[in-house]
């Protein structure tokens, strides 16, 4: 490890092993502060951060920018493509964090659409540029969360080019971009490790962590330097102490911290659905998730916690005293903060696998119609595919109602007007324009000035 490289994970960084990911719109303040003060969480990230929208827009700078003073070190993570607007959003970022982070890593179709993340990974001569243009401008420590490439020689060269530009650090996500969804599958620490042998930097490891055993795992396994987590403290913030925690504590903290530091109540329900979410799957807890879905303040939520616990405070006291012995997985009751285990994914079978003699007679017949008919036909189809997305509970993630296919965000249309609308915010899969609208009010508004001069 460098000497620059060792003071900032030593000094700035305060030699931390447990480390929270960014998460978008889940690790903002108050969940941060939650794991710092409760559950021993040392370094946190930011949600990733718009470069061209904290240059821009006002309100979106000051959201992002909330912090304490217990809120150190802190990680801000851009997201960007252009050397110049990087650049000036990380000097407005200065004095509100300890290093700057380039996410390399976001694999969602957003990302692809806006040219970051991970589908920048493949432009190496940008993303030189833009570390080694500002590791030398700036004095904030500028560091790197990427996902691997396929091939395990091309992950090394890449980790390595990093070090050449001027990273301090590097955090792996050890799952390729295509990982994602339904076909997530688990992260490969063989690349992790061999990064960490090849870099003299710090190395962070990400992926598999839902337990306090895969922490230990992962260091037995990898010399890093910490571990991170994210969607394993979104069920239960409590990860790295190993110890079981009831869901409304968890609950009854953040809100806490919630009433201190506000933040968008999709954020607050979304915190919400994930503590409670084992709670939720029961059907004698259906009435809790309706509130839950349907809440408009902040009183909801905190009703809804404290009617969880009379549910199952007592068979919790009566539990606990005897199941001291209680470990991860499935065999804790719902009411303990625990992993979601998501289902393996399942093998991709092409369209050409799945035709049959029927569909070419289908096909056959369907040249004869007029385009009219077709039309009508389509239309009754796609009407059947949503009855059917309906009673499959294809879910917005805020609220039950289905989601949109197209959303940028995974929202059903209401959860998405409202969140474009707060954070001014496009969404091109319902063509909600709050960002262009703003833009473009503000360009009249230039001209209009011009002319009165």
């Amino acid at each position: 490890m460098s000497d620059n490289s060792n003071e900032f994970y030593c000094q700035t960084l305060k030699g931390c092993r447990h480390v929270m990911a960014p998460m978008v719109d889940q690790s903002e303040l108050a969940f941060r502060l939650l794991g710092r003060l409760y559950y021993g969480i040392q370094c946190c990230y930011t949600p990733m951060i718009n470069a061209n929208s904290f240059i821009n827009n006002i309100k979106y700078r000051n959201q992002c920018l909330q912090t304490s003073p217990e809120d150190r070190p802190l990680i801000l993570q851009f997201c960007a493509n252009n050397t110049e607007v990087l650049l000036k959003a990380s000097k407005l970022a200065v004095g509100h964090c300890d290093a700057i982070d380039i996410n390399l890593g976001c694999p969602q179709a957003i990302a692809k659409r806006g040219h970051y993340g991970a589908f920048l990974m493949d432009e190496w001569h940008l993303i030189y540029d833009m570390i080694s243009r500002i590791s030398s401008e700036l004095k904030v420590p500028i560091t790197c969360k990427i996902r691997i490439f396929a091939d395990l020689n091309k992950t090394i060269d890449f980790a390595k080019m990093l070090e050449k530009a001027g990273v301090s650090m590097i955090c792996v996500h050890g799952r390729r971009r295509e990982q994602k969804g339904p076909q997530t599958g688990l992260a490969d620490w063989t690349y992790i490790k061999a990064i960490k042998e090849a870099v003299k930097v710090p190395v962070f490891a990400n992926g598999n962590i839902l337990s306090l055993s895969d922490v230990e795992k992962c260091f037995n396994e990898i010399p890093v330097e910490a571990v991170m987590s994210a969607e394993g403290l979104l069920h239960n913030p409590a990860l790295f102490t190993g110890k079981p925690v009831a869901v409304w504590t968890v609950a009854e903290q953040y809100l806490n911290l919630v009433n201190q530091y506000p933040c968008p109540l999709s954020y607050t329900r979304g915190h919400i659905f994930k503590f409670f979410h084992h709670c939720f799957m029961l059907e004698s807890n259906e009435d809790l998730r309706e509130k839950v879905a349907k809440a408009h303040t902040i009183d909801v939520f905190e009703n809804v916690t404290k009617e969880l616990k009379n549910r199952y405070e007592k068979q919790y006291n009566s539990e606990s005293i005897i199941s001291n012995n209680w470990t991860d997985g499935s065999t804790l009751p719902p009411y303990i903060c625990q992993p979601y285990i998501r289902p393996e994914p399942k093998p991709i079978i092409s369209m050409a696998n799945k035709r049959s003699p029927e569909d070419d007679n289908i096909e056959t017949e369907s040249k004869k119609l007029s385009k009219k008919k077709l039309k009508r036909m389509n239309r009754s189809i796609n009407h059947t595919d949503r009855v059917r997305a309906v009673s499959k509970r294809i879910l917005c993630t805020l609220c039950p109602n289905p989601k949109a296919e197209k959303c940028d965000y995974n929202f059903c249309r209401s959860c998405c007007r409202k969140k474009t609308f707060e954070e001014t915010l496009d969404c091109t899969g319902h063509k909600f324009q709050m960002k262009g609208r703003l833009i473009k009010k503000m360009q009249n508004n230039d001209i209009l000035n011009d002319n009165n001069k």
